[in-house]
C-alpha cells in the first residue's frame, strides 16, 4: 500500500506540477477509501536579527505552527508525522529546494513537507511558507504573507486554505468565521469566531434577546431579529465598525432574515397583516413584496444560489414543513412529508442540497436531501441537533447540538454526516451557527 501510495503521488505531482494552467488534484476528496497524505511540518526558521523582536517572532512562530497542524488534522485527509522522528536540522535547512535533503523526509514516510520562515518587519510579520513533494523534489506552492502581528492565525489558515486548494482543487474553509448566539446571565447576544472556536468576540451588547444572525453575501455585515426594542425587529450591524441599523421595523414580528445571493433583497417572515408570511424587501427602495399568500405561518426562508427560490418552512398542511417557491411567489412546491416537525432548512452554495432538522420520535436531527426533495438523509442521531449552516465550499454543516451536553453547543460534520467535531468555544447554550462566505481579511 505503501509503495502504490507514493506512485500514486509521485504521478500525480508530475501533472500537478507540469503546468499552473491546468487542474492539480493530489487528493480525491471524493474517494471512499481512508488513506490520508502523510505530511510533515518542519520547526520554522526565525530569520529576525534584532534581540527585541524574537519573542515576537517566537510566539507568532508557534501560533502559525500550532493552527495550522490544527487545520490540517481536521480535513481528514493528512497524518502529520511526530517531529520526534525528524532528521533534517532546521538550523541547517533553507526554504529553497535545492538546499533541502529530500530523502531524510522521505525515509520518515513523509510524502509532503511544509517548511518556513518568520520576520518581524515595523508593525507586521512577514512569514514565507512552501510547501514541497518529497517524492519528485520540487516544490508544489509558496506564499510570502504580510499580516498583523496581534493575530498571526490568520496566516496560517491561509496556507492551509493554499495547501486544499493545490493537492485537492477545492476551495479550503480554514479563513471562514462562524456567528452564533449564546446565552449568559439570562440574555441572549450575538459572537462570532473564526472557523476552529478561536478569536471569539462578542457583537452584541444590548442585555436583551437577540436571534438568528446571518451573514451578507460579501462577509462585511450581518442580519439578526433583536427585541432590545420590546418588539422583534430585523437589524443590519456592519462587523468593522459595529454600526447597526434597523432593517425592518414594521408592525408585528421581524424574524428570519437572509440576503439574496446579489445583496439587494431580504427575504424575511412579517406579520403586517397579522398572520406570519414571506415578504422579500428591496434594501435600494425599501418596497417589501409578499411572497406567500395562505392561513398557515411561514418561517425561515433560504435563498438558491442563482436567487431565483426559496425554501421554508410552513404549517398549512398542519405540521410544519418544506416547501419551495420562486422569489416572486406562486404555487409552492412541497418538499417533505416525514417527519413531526420539519425547520430551518438551508440551500447549500453549490446548490446540489437543502439541509434541514427534523423531528423523529421525539428528537431533532439533522437531514439533508436534494433540492427536488428526494434522497432524504439522516446525518445525526444523537442528541437534539439543530439549525444547519453550509460552509461556503458545501462540503461541511455546522450545527447546534446536545449530543455530549444538555446545553446546546456547536459542531461541524462532513456534508455525508461523517467526521463530527466540536466547536471548542467554552461559552453558554449555543444556537444559530451561520458560516460566513470566504473571507478577505
Amino acid at each position: 500500500m505503501k509503495k502504490t501510495l507514493l506512485l500514486l503521488f509521485c504521478a500525480l505531482a508530475s501533472f500537478l506540477l507540469a503546468s499552473k494552467a491546468t487542474a492539480k488534484v493530489y487528493i480525491d476528496i471524493d474517494a471512499p477509501s481512508g488513506t490520508k497524505l502523510p505530511i510533515a511540518i518542519q520547526q520554522f526558521k526565525i530569520t529576525d536579527t534584532k534581540e527585541k523582536n524574537l519573542n515576537t517572532a517566537s510566539f507568532a512562530r508557534s501560533a502559525i505552527m500550532e493552527t495550522l497542524e490544527g487545520d490540517l488534522h481536521f480535513t481528514g485527509l493528512f497524518s502529520v508525522i511526530d517531529k520526534a522522528a525528524y532528521i533534517e536540522d532546521p538550523a541547517e535547512s533553507s526554504l529553497a529546494g535545492i538546499e533541502t535533503d529530500f530523502s531524510s523526509w522521505r525515509v520518515i514516510g513523509a510524502d509532503a513537507l511544509i517548511k518556513g520562515s518568520v520576520k518581524v518587519v515595523g508593525e507586521s510579520l512577514s512569514v514565507e511558507i512552501r510547501l514541497f513533494d518529497t517524492v519528485k523534489e520540487k516544490t508544489i506552492t509558496g506564499t510570502r504573507y504580510i499580516g498583523k502581528i496581534i493575530n498571526p492565525r490568520v496566516i496560517a489558515h491561509r496556507f492551509a486554505d493554499e495547501i486544499i486548494k493545490e493537492l485537492t482543487g477545492q476551495p479550503g474553509i480554514f479563513a471562514t468565521r462562524f456567528l452564533f448566539v449564546a446565552e449568559r446571565t439570562g440574555n441572549k447576544e450575538v459572537y462570532i469566531c473564526d472557523y476552529d472556536g478561536k478569536n471569539i468576540k462578542q457583537l452584541t451588547h444590548n442585555g436583551s434577546i437577540n436571534l438568528s444572525p446571518r451573514w451578507s453575501p460579501n462577509g462585511r455585515k450581518i442580519l439578526f431579529t433583536s427585541y432590545k426594542l420590546g418588539p422583534p425587529f430585523l437589524y443590519e450591524r456592519t462587523i468593522s465598525s459595529g454600526r447597526e441599523r434597523a432593517v425592518s421595523k414594521s408592525k408585528g414580528i421581524n424574524i428570519g432574515g437572509r440576503w439574496s445571493p446579489d445583496g439587494e433583497r431580504i427575504a424575511l417572515t412579517l406579520s403586517i397583516d397579522k398572520n406570519p408570511e414571506l415578504y422579500t424587501l428591496d434594501l435600494t427602495t425599501k418596497r417589501k413584496k409578499r411572497i406567500t399568500r395562505n392561513h398557515g405561518i411561514d418561517v425561515s426562508p433560504s435563498w438558491s444560489p442563482d436567487g431565483k427560490r426559496l425554501v421554508y418552512v410552513s404549517d398549512i398542511a398542519g405540521n410544519p414543513h418544506i416547501y419551495m417557491l420562486t422569489s416572486k411567489g406562486g404555487i409552492p412546491k412541497r418538499l417533505t412529508y416525514k417527519g413531526k416537525y420539519n425547520a430551518t432548512p438551508v440551500w447549500s452554495p453549490d446548490g446540489k442540497k437543502i439541509a434541514f432538522s427534523r423531528m423523529k420520535s421525539g428528537s431533532f436531527n439533522i437531514w439533508s436531501m436534494n433540492t427536488d426533495g428526494s434522497d432524504q438523509r439522516q446525518l445525526t442521531f444523537t442528541g437534539n441537533n439543530e439549525s444547519p449552516s453550509w460552509s461556503p465550499n458545501s462540503r461541511y454543516i455546522a450545527f447546534s447540538s446536545t449530543k455530549d451536553t444538555s446545553a446546546q453547543e456547536l459542531y461541524i460534520m462532513r456534508y455525508d454526516g461523517t467526521g463530527v467535531r466540536k466547536i471548542p468555544i467554552g461559552l453558554d447554550n449555543l444556537s444559530s451557527p451561520s458560516w460566513s462566505p470566504f473571507l478577505n481579511y
